[in-house]
This record gives structure tokens, sequence and C-alpha cells, in this order.
């Protein structure tokens, strides 16, 4: 990646056997509102389709970081909302988040209701102050669920 652009030279994903490919982006950047710097990491994912009609897929869109100063106060806002694109085959399950207190290895468990009444509908409110979803008190990670 160059100047914010992402530039692929060669089709990789025409050489791969499970036909998806994955480019992990790690993102730095300063936030112009706040004077924050802001690092973060992103994922794009492709996927061979040979056949249209029986594409099946979810992905997440929305905001992905909560602004904080050197001094650890929210200079940002409080709540990012997360959104599941979901093709018309596909339904959403509920979203869940990774918790490390769930044992040696940790799992993903359903995220809790404390903002959201439900958590199997294609939105999902994640707020700077719900409790429990953050590991190493600064990293959630957050699954989308569907019932393909």
């Amino acid at each position: 990646m160059a100047n914010g652009v992402l530039t692929v030279s060669q089709n990789k994903l025409a050489q791969s056997p499970t036909g998806i490919i994955t480019y992990i982006c790690d993102i730095s950047y300063q936030d112009t509102n706040y004077s924050v710097p802001v690092s973060t990491q992103n994922t794009i994912t492709f996927s061979l389709i040979s056949s249209g009609s029986e594409v099946a897929y979810a992905y997440i869109l929305g905001e992905s970081t909560f602004l904080y100063n050197a001094q650890r106060n929210l200079v940002g806002a409080n709540k990012i909302t997360l959104s599941a694109d979901i093709s018309s085959n596909v339904a959403v399950n509920k979203w869940q988040y990774w918790s490390e207190s769930t044992g040696e290895n940790g799992a993903y468990v359903d995220f809790p209701t404390t903002y959201n009444q439900q958590i199997n509908t294609t939105s999902l409110d994640v707020y700077a102050t719900e409790e429990n979803i953050w590991n190493n008190g600064r990293i959630a990670t957050i699954k989308l669920t569907t019932t393909d």
C-alpha cells in the first residue's frame, strides 16, 4: 500500500485453492478532528465466484476505533454502530465477542444486551463503556454469525 492505495500486481485469487484471499492492512494516520494518532487493522477479503446465484455472503460495515488521548480519556464518540451487509439468502444469527475470561484459550460468547435489546438484528451498537467485551483493556474482537 502506498499513499493510501492498495495495488495488487498479481492475480493471487486464481491461485488460491479455497477461492478466497484476505489482505490484512495495518493503518496509521493522524485524526484531523482530535489531533490523535490512530493505528488500526482491517481486512479486505475477495472471493472467486463461479456462479452468482449461489452466492451467500455476510460482512461487517462500520467504524472500528474509539479515539482516546494520552491520558486514556475518550475524546471521540462513545458509540459506534456496526452493520451486517448480507445477501438475500443469509440471515443474521447473532453477534458475538471474543472473551478471554471464558477459560484458558478464550472463546466467542454472545454480545451483551446492555445497549442492544436483541443480538440477532443486522446492526449492533458498541459502546466504549460496554463492560466485559474489552480484552487487554482496549481490544474487542466482534464476530457476526449467520444461519448459513
